[in-house]
């Protein structure tokens, strides 16, 4: 039964990062206020290089997840989404880091 838990969570929660990374591939070319609608406002801005960036961090706290064998392991779940915009706004880039269940939130909020 543990090891069933375990594979569905992992199975729902990939699907998370694929929906991620699709939305945000969507988004180039966009102007930045879509990431604001869906998100809030971003929570730190700053310029590097001559770019600016939007930063969007999720820290959902952790799950605990069932091990092989008995046991759990507690997973933090984080995501953190950046985007680099021109000077009319536009995302030009974006990079993110994280796992699945911290990018779950941030997957399902983003635009179609």
């Amino acid at each position: 039964m543990k090891k069933t838990v375990l594979v569905a969570v992992l199975i729902l929660t990939g699907c998370a990062t694929q929906r991620l990374e699709a939305g945000l591939s969507k988004t180039v070319g966009e102007l930045v206020s879509i990431l604001v609608n869906a998100w809030g406002y971003p929570a730190a801005e700053r310029e590097i290089m001559g770019h600016k960036l939007y930063t969007w961090s999720n820290n959902g706290g952790a799950m605990a997840v069932p091990l092989y064998g008995g046991g759990f392991y507690a997973a933090r779940l984080t995501c953190t989404v950046e985007v680099s915009v021109d000077d009319k706004d536009t995302i030009t880039s974006y990079q993110w880091s994280g796992n699945n269940g911290g990018c779950a939130a941030m997957a399902r909020r983003i635009p179609d």
